[in-house]
């Protein structure tokens, strides 16, 4: 049982990789054609309204959705409950987003963004269709049938979205392909998933399930809100351009720990919920989830922030430049998500409000960091969140070495060789920068060094996580080709 669970787990990652590889990968380049057409104006427009569908997606996607994966045994009654409360959340929460529309473009004292708003929080009617289908699949581990839904809606959205932004729609060639990229989704997760909701709603199941999923639901609405708020203020505080500026610089590092991180934590909470009544082996998995994800993110955003100017320059051209700063710093904001394996253990174990009290704490540091800086400068803001980011994981730390019997000598042991193998990776790979190289050739020389620089010293210091990740792929390669 043991061995099936974690092969599960092994190619589950593997598809949730792809799928998040391939998806993003994809979104990126078409990021990257519309970035060159459009201005940064544009982006700041729309990214003012996405932040309030963002969260409002939360209550779709988080709480009801994630107690059906937790559940060790569930019925087509609980199933069904859940689906038809998620479409009726849908309908009201886009309601409120219409009526709410007027005081949100009064807010930020633009007017344009009222139609904008109502036409863009369609996608969260669209995403309550289908985040039923989606949790049986992430309970199921068939994530290979998830790839294909995301790969279908992003290349709908790539093509919608290209040839409005061409065509001079501005701002709304970004709208209309979001909405195209929902509606795919929809359609084709309802074909692939072999599920159909029952008719019948479930009192009972309801009750049963509201106190896990009402722990799940605000620890998810506090991530949401604290991970836009400041979006939030730069767009009212500062300039469409300035949040546009922002916004880009996140979405480079955010996009590399997205391929691993998330790939990891998804499997991770479905393979750990089957090792409930035996965590002594459900540590075990998490250890080595944490190292490898630490050794696979942390150089590639060590690598990031050491080639993010020429990479901006010849990406995105010039006008995008400022971005640069906001890349390098998110970028150790963002070094820190793989740690939440952590958080999503407690929630595999049922300790949710374990993982509700620390989200709530480092919530209240963020927001003493924002009071104490937003109105200094976009960077201070920015500055201030990574700090307190960084006490929060700390007091984190101390705290799941007692609720996950994984101790801090342990934590640290399973980190510091990757943070120290990619800083020095980092350093050498910017250092290849000051010479006077043309953006494209220092590109490549500095991808090229950085590779050849990690791979060398893991196999000089004969590192864990190297063996492990390369005997993984040399394991999926065989499987392949045997295939």
């Amino acid at each position: 049982m043991d061995e099936s669970i974690k092969g599960k787990a092994v190619f589950g990652f593997i598809w949730r990789f792809l799928q998040n590889a391939g998806t993003q990968i994809i979104s990126f380049i078409i990021s990257i054609v519309l970035a060159r057409v459009l201005m940064p104006e544009d982006y700041g427009l729309v990214a003012m309204i996405t932040v309030f569908t963002g969260i409002a997606m939360v209550f779709i996607n988080t709480g009801f959705s994630s107690a059906i994966v937790q559940r060790k045994n569930l019925t087509d009654e609980e199933t069904s409950t859940v689906f038809y409360f998620s479409v009726a959340m849908g309908i009201a929460i886009y309601g409120i987003l219409y009526f709410s529309a007027p005081l949100i473009a009064q807010f930020y004292s633009e007017p344009k963004l009222v139609l904008m708003l109502r036409v863009t929080s369609l996608i969260v009617f669209i995403g309550s269709l289908y985040s039923v289908p989606q949790a049986l699949i992430n309970r199921r581990m068939q994530f290979k049938k998830s790839f294909i839904v995301s790969l279908c809606g992003v290349l709908t959205q790539g093509v919608v979205g290209i040839t409005l932004a061409y065509c001079g729609f501005g701002p709304w060639a970004l709208i209309y392909g979001m909405l195209a990229n929902y509606a795919v989704n929809a359609i084709v997760m309802w074909i692939v998933v072999c599920w159909t909701p029952k008719l019948c709603f479930s009192v009972k199941a309801f009750s049963s399930m509201f106190l896990f999923s009402l722990k799940m639901l605000l620890s998810g609405l506090f991530d949401a809100i604290f991970n836009n708020i400041r979006s939030i203020i730069i767009g009212w505080q500062y300039t469409s351009a300035d949040l546009a500026y922002y916004n880009r610089g996140y979405q480079f590092p955010s996009l590399i720990m997205a391929q691993v991180d998330s790939a990891i934590t998804t499997v991770l909470f479905s393979s750990l919920s089957k090792f409930q009544d035996d965590w002594e082996r459900g540590v075990m998995v998490l250890r080595r989830a944490m190292k490898t994800s630490m050794y696979v993110c942390l150089p590639l955003i060590a690598g990031l922030c050491a080639v993010a100017r020429p990479m901006v320059s010849l990406l995105l051209t010039d006008k995008w430049l400022p971005c640069v700063d906001y890349i390098r710093i998110t970028a150790i904001y963002c070094a820190t998500w793989p740690l939440s394996a952590r958080r999503h253990a407690l929630n595999s174990l049922g300790k949710s409000g374990t993982s509700l009290t620390l989200n709530i704490m480092g919530k209240i540091i963020t927001l003493a960091a924002i009071f104490i800086t937003y109105k200094h400068s976009v960077k201070a803001l920015i500055i201030g969140t990574v700090v307190a980011s960084y006490l929060g994981q700390i007091v984190a730390t101390v705290v799941y070495a007692k609720t996950l019997k994984y101790s801090v000598v342990n934590q640290l042991k399973d980190i510091l060789p990757s943070v120290a193998l990619s800083s020095f990776m980092g350093f050498s790979v910017w250092s290849i920068s000051l010479l006077p190289i043309a953006d494209l050739p220092l590109l490549i020389l500095q991808v090229a060094a950085g590779v050849v620089i990690y791979v060398a010293v893991s196999k000089l210091f004969k590192m864990d996580s190297f063996n492990y990740t390369l005997n993984l792929a040399k394991s999926l390669l065989k499987k392949k080709t045997q295939g």
